[in-house]
């Protein structure tokens, strides 16, 4: 309020003689008021709660989009492992379908597992960049929330009665359940990497050994 009024007075009377300044404030003191009402209400309205809850709800909206692309980027990959899981499935050779000939049989079984092993890697390469990013999302939507609560904690505070958790919270829940869905993925692929290991070394017979 002193910042305004002392702006207020400045403009006021910059243009004024030295000697005549005090007098010509006193005289003006009604345009002082109007300046400085004005003034003081288009400073309040920036800090109005409408104002401020708009700003969280832009912000959470914000990195709403962030975490919804995390999954987005690798979505492909993901829908692409059940496919792998068929296609390696069905295309192992047993020794009766290549009728004993063990040097096919072990060649196209070996690829078909050097494959599946370099898809695993690739996978898993996504993912843990993934998670990565999504801990940089948390790590930034944290950083909002401490601002909005030390720089706004009414408003702060009364978004968290109104609604029973504090302001980003849903956005907190998200980013567990995005990185439980992750970990899954993860899960899935290391699981098809083993099953298809256990199938390859109990179906596939090495030529130069028998």
């Amino acid at each position: 309020k002193l910042a305004i009024l002392s702006k207020a007075i400045i403009s006021l009377c910059k243009n004024e003689p030295f000697d005549n300044r005090f007098k010509f404030f006193l005289t003006n003191l009604k345009a002082v008021y109007e300046t400085l009402d004005h003034d003081f209400a288009v400073f309040s309205s920036n800090f109005s709660y409408e104002k401020l809850r708009s700003e969280i709800e832009n912000a959470k909206l914000e990195e709403q989009v962030k975490i919804h692309k995390v999954i987005t980027d690798i979505q492909n990959q993901i829908l692409g492992i059940p496919v792998a899981t068929v296609i390696v499935a069905t295309q192992f050779k047993t020794q009766k379908s290549v009728e004993n000939d063990y040097f096919y049989q072990f060649a196209v079984n070996t690829g078909i597992t050097i494959g599946v092993c370099i898809f695993t890697l690739f996978m898993g390469y996504l993912i843990y960049n993934q998670i990565q990013s999504l801990t940089g999302i948390k790590k930034e939507i944290q950083r909002k929330d401490e601002h909005f609560e030390r720089e706004s904690l009414v408003v702060y505070k009364k978004i968290q009665v109104s609604t029973g958790e504090k302001p980003f919270q849903e956005l907190f829940n998200r980013l567990r359940f995005q990185n439980f869905i992750l970990w899954v993925i993860a899960l899935v692929c290391l699981l098809a990497l083993i099953a298809t290991i256990i199938i390859y070394a109990n179906i596939t017979v090495n030529p130069y050994i028998n």
